[in-house]
């Protein structure tokens, strides 16, 4: 039985998403309300954070720097960027104070895909498992 399947190895190709105006416009209505709730979800758990610190934060820069995260996003298959609040939490508790601790741990996450995909090949050649960490076949 597979449990994940195929994972493949590397990172995702840059390539443009699909310019249908007639997709566009079906996904339009549903895309602008998931943009709104990620908005005041990722803004929320901001104010609370940053209340924790007794600072502020400005509503327009996490806008626009969400913006950019999906728009990259688009361009490389990803999922929809949003704030997550336990692991900001998690960040938070660890003692992260900047934006730097994020950076520091997007390479980990590449590597950890990158390892992921590798050793998936690897497995499945040797012993006949699918999927990275997955059940046998």
């Amino acid at each position: 039985v597979d449990t994940v399947g195929f994972v493949p190895a590397g990172l995702p190709e840059f390539a443009p998403p699909p310019f249908d105006l007639s997709l566009w416009l079906d996904l339009a209505p549903a895309a602008a309300m998931i943009a709104l709730v990620t908005y005041i979800e990722s803004f929320s758990i901001g104010t609370t954070l940053a209340s924790r610190q007794r600072s502020r934060i400005d509503a327009s820069q996490e806008l626009v720097a969400l913006g950019a995260a999906n728009v990259g996003a688009a361009f490389t298959g990803a999922y929809p960027v949003a704030g997550s609040f336990s692991k900001s939490s998690v960040n938070v508790a660890a003692g992260a104070r900047t934006p730097v601790s994020a950076r520091r741990a997007a390479p980990q996450g590449c590597w950890s895909r990158q390892g992921c995909g590798s050793r998936q090949g690897r497995w499945s050649r040797r012993r006949r498992i699918s999927g990275c960490g997955g059940g046998s076949t």
